[in-house]
Parts: structure tokens; sequence; C-alpha cells
């Protein structure tokens, strides 16, 4: 923390996800599938940089920079003999920038703005990684209801276009949502 108004995050991150049963075991005596008993896990690595500030009493704004690798993804290869086995062959990448606000516009209005801008790629074929849109935002308004006890959010989400697993084109949309949510309805109990 550079200061009492701000922070800077690094962050470093392994993941893996081992082989399911069916990748390595799963033989239907030539019919369409061969087990892989040699498959090894995926494995991730995520690094990213978080910058925080607090720009006033009631309002933040943070940005984060990413990049994430994904290798020895599992897929499903066909055989010499026409089989379907999964193997560790496919790797991907994402790299993206993230810009948020967040804050009171009013003492009973709570309000948060965001935008990413991201793109994910196969490392093999450099395709876009199918619906992964390149640019994601969103924009909540909050305000309470009945003695703080209740609240009402709403909000809108967009995605620029993405593209399908037949290779065609999503266009981008923006979905309105609506939330009601309570707090110490009961004791213990939010809804």
């Amino acid at each position: 923390m550079p200061s009492p108004r701000s922070s800077w995050k690094f962050l470093y991150g392994r993941s893996f996800r081992n082989p399911s049963a069916y990748e390595l075991f799963f033989d239907d005596q030539g019919l369409s599938a061969l087990g892989n008993p040699g498959a090894r896990p995926e494995k991730g690595q995520t690094y990213e940089v978080v910058v925080e500030q607090k720009l006033t009493k009631t309002f933040g704004a943070s940005a984060a920079a990413y990049h994430y690798r994904l290798h020895d993804l599992l897929v499903g290869v066909r055989t010499a003999d026409g089989l379907l086995q999964y193997q560790n062959v496919d790797s991907n990448r994402a790299s993206g920038l993230e810009l948020e606000a967040s804050g009171r516009l009013a003492p009973w209005m709570e309000a948060v703005a965001g935008f990413a801008i991201q793109r994910a790629i196969d490392d093999r074929t450099r395709w876009t990684l199918v619906n992964s849109p390149q640019r994601i935002g969103h924009l909540r308004l909050a305000v309470p209801l009945f003695s703080n006890r209740w609240s009402l959010s709403g909000g809108l989400r967009y995605m620029s276009t993405r593209k399908t697993m037949a290779g065609n084109l999503v266009g981008s949309v923006v979905l309105p949502e609506c939330t009601v949510t309570s707090t110490h309805l009961l004791p213990g109990v939010d809804l």
C-alpha cells in the first residue's frame, strides 16, 4: 500500500485438473473410443496486477491487467483406427484489462460500473476461443427499500460479439437485470 488511499496487488496462481475416469479409462472395445491411462493433468498459470484507488470518501476505482495460460489441455483426437481418445495436445491463453468504479451517487444510492477488454486464443490455431467476447461491460445501481432491510438493484450487462462452435458470430447483447435482496430478515437469515 503506497498510501492509505491506494493499494497494489501482484497475484500469481497455479492450477490443475486431473483427467477424469472417462478420459483415462473409457474403452468400448474398438467401437468408438479408446482410453488413455497416460493422460496428464491439465495445468494453468495466472498473472495479475491490480491497482485500487480511493478517489473520495464514497468513490473508488480499480484497474487490473491479467494474463492466463492453460496447457496440456485434454482434447478428443481421432487415432489412426478412427477411435476417439483424449490427449494432452492443446493450450490456450487470455490477456486482458479491466476497469471498475464504485461508490455512492447519493447517500441512498450505490453504483458500480466496469468495462473489460480481453482476448482469449487457442495457441495452436491462433483463433479466438468460442463464446469469448472481447469486450464486457456492466452497470449496476442499488437503492434501499423498507428501512434498509431490503434493497433493489437494477443493471445492464454488455457482451460484444463472440464466435460459436460452428464458426458463426453471435451478435453483441445488452442484458438487463433486477435483484431484490434482504439482510437480517431474521437472525442469521438473508434472502
